[in-house]
């Protein structure tokens, strides 16, 4: 079988100028580029550009994906709107990257299945627009995605059995669309997804406030607060106001509500094994 490569790069909060596209041609004159995005596929031969630079001047997100088993998903978002200490704590080598820049971070999870990927369609196996809304997750706080990063990092990462499980995220019992897709992108059973999640207090609510909770929090705060986020928001300036909405949001809930009703122990990746009924690692 002939060997397959697919990337795709799309831009969210900028639009790329024509210098920049014209930039990105001279990189590769075969790819397929828009305002929003860059996408290539080969079947010999390899992309010349650098993901991690482009990255860091066009792109938010990139999805590459191989028909020998290597699928990788990068993320970048606005340095402000990250918690780069927690972030950080899922990283794993060779499966989960967290990396900051001036203005943002990018977070890089990736693994290579031993047995191969398969086949890949002409378009990536839509994989982009299924994970895209894994950013905007990101964005508002919610670590679910992080945490699945680190769980695949058992099977496909250099961890020992012995090592501990960072924190749990609430939610994970019930995880979005997106986070669905990413386990399934980064190959994890249902049955090691489950286990994790019975440390998770809460369910989708716990991670993500409803309505009704969010409007009484709104209420509550300064008229100046509010009137800055009007008008970044009718500006349209790139501010990601409803993002930046959710995450004051959620820096503002009690520490004692935050850390749930008690202590829970960090598990070690062996227990985790034990509990899905797994045997050793694979990684």
């Amino acid at each position: 079988m002939s060997e397959f490569q697919y990337y795709e790069f799309v831009a969210v909060d900028r639009r790329l100028t024509e210098a920049d596209q014209d930039a990105l041609r001279r990189i590769s004159s075969r790819a397929e580029i828009t305002a929003t995005s860059l996408t290539n596929s080969y079947s010999y031969g390899d992309f010349k550009g650098d993901p991690d630079d482009l990255m860091d001047r066009y792109f938010d997100a990139m999805v590459y994906v191989t028909n020998w088993g290597t699928r990788t998903v990068r993320l970048r978002v606005p340095r402000a709107t990250a918690d780069l200490p927690a972030m950080r704590r899922y990283a794993v080598d060779r499966v989960i990257d967290v990396r900051a820049t001036k203005a943002h971070v990018v977070v890089t999870l990736s693994v290579d299945e031993e047995e191969g990927g398969g086949w890949v369609s002409e378009d990536g196996d839509g994989w982009m627009q299924k994970l895209l809304g894994l950013r905007k997750e990101l964005m508002a706080g919610d670590h679910r995605p992080l945490y699945l990063g680190w769980l695949a990092a058992t099977l496909w990462g250099d961890l020992d059995e012995d090592d501990r499980e960072p924190a749990v995220p609430p939610g994970l019992r019930r995880l979005t669309k997106a986070q669905a897709h990413l386990a399934d992108f980064l190959a994890l059973d249902d049955d090691l997804v489950e286990a994790a999640a019975q440390a998770s207090r809460g369910g989708a609510a716990a991670a993500t406030p409803t309505k009704a909770a969010l409007a009484k929090w709104v209420a509550s705060l300064p008229a100046k607060q509010k009137d800055a986020w009007l008008v970044a928001a009718a500006l349209d300036d790139g501010a990601n106001v409803g993002t930046t909405l959710l995450q004051a949001y959620r820096k503002a809930q009690p520490k004692a509500a935050a850390a749930g009703p008690a202590k829970v122990k960090r598990r070690t990746v062996a227990e985790l094994f034990a509990a899905s009924g797994r045997g050793t690692t694979e990684g």
